[in-house]
């Protein structure tokens, strides 16, 4: 309960400095999208974190300590930071070799390379990018985080599979369709799954046309949960929910050497060895995805922001994360 209450108030510090800065001032009807963007990156963290065996609430909070970090030190206005598919998938190769335990070095590492990325000013690079890139960046991440999510559809979480479904192999985030060594949920848990994922879909893509005051992907959320507890749940159709697949609760974070859950290896040469490659592969993927990202927003809205600001702060934030504990 504790770590649920530690990530709203992440966000809450965010419209704190974003409605009080001297810089920038957030108006009021911009609270509401806030507040939706912090209740939908749950379910992103939370599946990126259980693709790759680690409990989800490590995810939650490297998530909400990086939206503090990044809201105080200067990211970008519009955007979030926090534990994606991509960085997930970075880490795979290290947890299934050495252990969750090294994870933490391979973050911090990564951190400290974005920090000095940020510093030397190499932020501008990002103007060598062709716009096809960022086109097919964009895409990517919607392709990856459709195909987290329809693995729900094809195992319960009682059957104890997940574990033996991660997606760490190249190109097994299609084996969810093609598999023969397990079934589909059953039909009407299927329809359920399908009818909610597309009525979300609809809603957030004909409610801008009737009106942009609301955000969309609010109201999906409101129409997606009320359709699931008060009309699937109640004709015997339940789509399964996160405590199912992992356990959520956490208290406050802790220095990871301190942590009598973790067996901390000590900061060594030979930890080096096995952490760096993988540190390298987050640092790529973080701030490639962050930078794309940011350029993104700087098209769509108009104005600029500081590309070296933002690795700064990313850099921050995947340092103090990791050392609390976070992914």
């Amino acid at each position: 309960m504790v770590g649920w209450i530690l990530y709203f108030s992440g966000f809450g510090i965010i419209l704190f400095f974003h409605l009080f800065s001297p810089i920038h001032f957030l108006p009021v009807f911009n609270i509401l999208p806030l507040f939706t963007v912090g209740v939908t990156q749950i379910p992103e963290v939370c599946s990126s974190a259980l693709m790759i065996g680690v409990d989800p609430i490590r995810a939650l909070q490297a998530t909400w300590i990086m939206n503090v970090l990044t809201a105080i030190i200067g990211g970008r206005p519009g955007m979030v930071s926090g534990t994606t598919g991509f960085v997930a998938l970075a880490l795979a190769k290290v947890i299934e070799t050495h252990g969750v335990e090294y994870m933490f070095y391979s973050v911090m590492f990564a951190g400290i390379c974005q920090f000095v990325f940020g510093l030397m000013g190499l932020g501008a690079l990002m103007r060598l990018l062709p716009n096809p890139v960022t086109v097919g960046f964009v895409n990517g991440m919607g392709f990856l985080i459709a195909l987290q999510q329809f693995r729900y559809a094809k195992v319960w979480a009682e059957t104890g599979a997940r574990r033996s479904r991660e997606l760490i192999q190249v190109g097994h985030s299609w084996a969810h369709f093609t598999d023969s060594d397990s079934e589909w949920i059953a039909a009407g848990n299927l329809m359920t799954f399908v009818i909610t994922s597309l009525v979300c879909f609809l809603t957030c893509l004909l409610l801008p046309k009737a009106t942009k005051k609301i955000p969309s992907t609010f109201v999906a959320l409101i129409v997606g949960a009320i359709g699931e507890w008060a009309i699937a749940r109640q004709i015997g159709y339940a789509s399964p929910v996160l405590n199912e697949y992992a356990d959520i609760t956490s208290g406050l974070p802790t220095f990871i050497w301190s942590d009598h859950n973790l067996n901390i290896p000590i900061l060594s040469w030979d930890t080096f060895e096995k952490t760096y490659l993988s540190g390298i592969a987050v640092f790529g993927v973080g701030i490639m995805e962050s930078l794309l990202t940011t350029q993104v927003l700087n098209d769509r809205i108009g104005n600029r922001s500081i590309k070296n600001r933002v690795a700064v702060s990313q850099g921050i934030g995947n340092l103090v994360a990791s050392i609390f504990g976070g992914m």
